[in-house]
């Protein structure tokens, strides 16, 4: 069975019309864990302890894919950085290099995470 990765929104300070923060929530058989992520920039995701967002999943490449945070607003995108065992964007596996947009709340799946 597949856990889920997905992109969660929390509300913003209270300021009228401030967007909120994205936050990747990483689930697993061994981890439930939320980080968040820049208004703007992006986030590798992967087993290496310099990826930002790290798994501890033997599914995993070192390097496995790439978030990107456009303005805010804007469409999110993941790229699978050519890893060993793919990236998942609504159940079909993604090409690698492609970016792909995905909106918060959508599961990317990441070997067993």
């Amino acid at each position: 069975m597949n856990t889920e990765t997905t992109m969660l929104e929390e509300e913003g300070d209270g300021a009228a019309g401030e967007p909120g923060v994205l936050h990747v929530l990483v689930m697993s058989p061994d981890a439930f864990v939320s980080v968040p992520l820049p208004t703007v920039g992006t986030v590798e995701i992967g087993r290496s302890s310099k990826c930002a967002v790290r798994l501890d999943d033997p599914l995993a490449s070192r390097e496995h894919a790439r978030f990107h945070v456009h303005t805010p607003g804007a469409a999110l995108q993941v790229e699978d950085l050519h890893s060993a065992n793919g990236t998942r964007v609504r159940d079909r596996l993604i090409d690698p290099g492609a970016l792909i947009e995905f909106a918060p709340g959508e599961a990317i799946i990441i070997g067993s995470t």
